[in-house]
């Protein structure tokens, strides 16, 4: 079946959305519209077509990667939907992922890892897994990383935040530690990490 382009719809001043038999195809910039000279209501010869899927919006993919894992280490759902973003096709999204993967520039245990280490004293446990299954991290792997680990020390966590955020110059009255352990609570601290985080950083101040 001939292929035509029956739309070109510009995205913003450099880049367009093209539309072969009414569908949308691939996205091209100003200049590649040019050199292939891909214009509405115009065939599209196969040659082109295929050079353009096969060559063009992979190595751009390719590149889109690259900048995205040097910026900062992501799991392999988040490259995933900043490619889905840009609109590239799902097989070479998946070519793309692919390959991020087998030169270690995505990897799940390792991003889990490190988002572990950088938040243990900040998170509770609860808010450390929540956040790491937002980013798409398997369960099993976040499962396997705090299995019978002691990695975050609630404890601790809920000490340091004490001292950062309250001033309790004087003991405080039963409301005020109702509203301390209720914060506390929220963010998925243990009952017990609580109490005795709270017992501590009283003693300490009186």
């Amino acid at each position: 079946m001939e292929r035509v382009v029956t739309a070109i719809t510009p995205i913003n001043t450099s880049k367009s959305r093209v539309f072969i038999n009414d569908e949308f195809a691939f996205i091209l910039y100003k200049g590649e519209l040019r050199r292939f000279r891909v214009t509405q209501g115009e065939p599209l010869e196969d040659a082109v077509y295929e050079r353009i899927c096969n060559e063009v919006i992979p190595q751009r993919a390719k590149q889109r990667m690259l900048n995205l894992v040097t910026e900062r280490d992501r799991t392999e759902y988040q490259l995933r939907e900043k490619l889905q973003m840009g609109e590239y096709p799902e097989s070479v999204i998946d070519e793309v992922v692919k390959l991020a993967k087998q030169h270690g520039f995505i990897n799940d245990r390792r991003y889990a890892e490190n988002y572990i280490y950088s938040k243990k004293d900040k998170k509770s446990i609860r808010e450390i897994q929540m956040d790491l299954r937002k980013r798409g991290v398997d369960p099993d792997v976040i499962d396997q990383m705090f299995e019978n680990q002691n990695i975050v020390d609630e404890e601790a966590s809920v000490l340091r935040i004490l001292e950062k955020k309250y001033s309790l110059n004087e003991y405080p009255d039963y409301s005020t530690k109702q509203k301390i352990f209720a914060y506390f609570a929220r963010k998925g601290y243990s009952f017990d990490a609580i109490s005795s985080a709270i017992s501590k950083y009283l003693d300490n101040k009186h």
